[in-house]
């Protein structure tokens, strides 16, 4: 050991002291880089998460909505298919309580039927008639559909 302590001395001394520090202190500045680079990356994950919730609250919001709405469009199409369904009833004319005949005419009866309450009726003002039984405890009648409206 040198008797005078010169600064190139002191600094050969001190950098081989601290030169422990300076790995360990190396190593911690990684170390902390690294956590720093994935709490950034967990930032964004945060952020994209809290992004789809925001949407997904959002679409949950419309979608309650139109939940809500539902049964009054589904009362609306029943109304609007009962309608229907009358529209395209207009032209027909049911006749109950006249005994099934074999080889029966079910025009000739319906004309027949017309005579009988004052409406003249020709078979060429129908553009089909025949039996129907709407359910198997029901009673058979007449089903009779006219091109116009004339009589109806």
């Amino acid at each position: 050991m040198p008797s005078k302590l010169t600064e190139d001395y002191l600094v050969k001394i001190l950098d081989r002291k601290l030169k422990p520090f300076e790995d360990k202190m190396e190593g911690l500045v990684k170390s902390v880089e690294f956590i720093s680079a994935k709490y950034d990356e967990l930032l964004i994950k945060h952020q994209y998460i809290e992004e789809m919730i925001n949407e997904l609250v959002k679409e949950n919001k419309l979608l309650k909505k139109q939940i809500f709405n539902l049964p009054n469009q589904s009362e609306q199409m029943c109304v609007n298919f009962n309608e229907l369904e009358q529209y395209d009833r207009q032209n027909c004319l049911e006749i109950r309580g006249i005994a099934v005949q074999e080889g029966e005419d079910t025009d000739t009866l319906v004309c027949s039927i017309g005579n009988l309450v004052n409406v003249n009726i020709k078979a060429e003002d129908m553009s089909i008639s025949h039996r129907f039984k709407s359910n198997p405890t029901a009673r058979i009648y007449i089903v009779s559909v006219f091109w116009g409206s004339t009589f109806l």
